[in-house]
């Protein structure tokens, strides 16, 4: 699927969660934290504005949510692009937590 105004196709399987400047979770990575913009079950972006180097193996995470729940998740960045990035996770978001920040209206 490819949308009207990108050349690149579609690639995603899940619904994602789109977050506002002012309610979006913090991923943490070592002593690092990104901004996240958003997530689906299988995956995030987040912002790297520091520019700081990113590992391309597979990393240890732990994504912080407004409320304070964390979730420990294992992903693996797969593009990088001006300040945004893409993890694909290894073992994905619960779909408790997908649904609660569904209704809390990201």
């Amino acid at each position: 699927m490819e949308s009207a105004d990108c050349k690149k196709p579609e690639r995603r399987d899940h619904f994602r969660i789109v977050y506002s400047p002012k309610s979006r979770p913090i991923l943490k990575v070592k002593d690092q934290r990104f901004e996240v913009v958003d997530i689906s079950e299988s995956g995030l972006k987040a912002l790297n504005r520091a520019g700081r180097r990113l590992d391309s193996d597979w990393i240890r995470l732990t994504a912080v949510f407004l409320e304070g729940e964390h979730i420990d998740l294992i992903g693996k960045i797969v593009w990088a692009e001006g300040d945004e990035f893409g993890l694909r996770l290894k073992n994905f978001f619960p779909a408790t937590v997908i649904n609660k920040e569904k209704k809390r209206g990201a």
